[in-house]
């Protein structure tokens, strides 16, 4: 007994040395978890910036398409109001005739069409001339019609052969000739597209919202 109350001071260095043991086991065990705990948010918030880097990338590439959108339809428009708005029928007409007389065309009679081809953005309004003459009197004229102020194209060109009797060295011809004017649409404006691509954009807009949310609790 005597000697152990002599080394009881041992006992107790040694119940000490055990609970400090104990205790910084449990602690040790505690902090781990914390440091996984504090590496899995560490993962999260890294992947949760790379996913915010990449949606505002994201938008600011739809931004500068949404621009590019922009300045095509401006100029689709710029060039829309090169053509007239209006067609004088009688002006082109007696362009035409005049262009024609003056090559001794003849027999010439120009109609046009009654409704007038909407394209969108501008109308095509389409001329039927019939007239005699020769081969090289309607090339002339072709070329002639290109003088006229405003633009005008030839489209179908049907030549047949006149089967009247022949005084001059040239076939005379039947020829029909189909003529196109332009005219730009008033009421016309060229679709960007950009609200449907809103509107698309929407779904993807509110997982965006949240994310923002979650940052003000604390995320970043």
């Amino acid at each position: 007994m005597a000697a152990l109350i002599k080394n009881i001071h041992l006992l107790i260095i040694a119940l000490a040395a055990y609970n400090v043991y104990t205790l910084w086991s449990e602690k040790s065990g505690e902090m781990d978890g914390l440091q996984q705990q504090i590496d899995s948010a560490n993962a999260s918030l890294v992947g949760k910036r790379k996913n915010k880097k990449e949606i505002q990338s994201f938008f600011k590439d739809i931004n500068e398409a949404k621009d590019r959108i922009e300045r095509v339809a401006l100029e689709i428009e710029k060039t829309q109001q090169q053509l007239p708005s209006e067609i004088n029928d009688g002006e082109l007409i007696q362009f035409i005739s005049k262009k024609a007389e003056e090559l001794n065309i003849r027999d010439i009679n120009i109609t046009p069409d009654a409704t007038d081809d909407n394209k969108g953005f501008f109308s095509i309004r389409k001329y039927t001339l019939k007239a005699k003459g020769t081969y090289v009197q309607f090339l002339i004229l072709f070329e002639n019609i290109s003088d006229y102020k405003r633009i005008l194209n030839i489209g179908a060109v049907t030549f047949n052969r006149n089967n009247l009797i022949q005084r001059s060295r040239f076939q005379i011809i039947d020829g029909e000739i189909q003529i196109l004017a332009y005219k730009y649409n008033v009421g016309y404006k060229e679709d960007r597209g950009i609200d449907k691509i809103d509107q698309e954009l929407g779904a993807n807009k509110k997982p965006t919202g949240g994310a923002r949310k979650s940052k003000g609790g604390g995320d970043e």
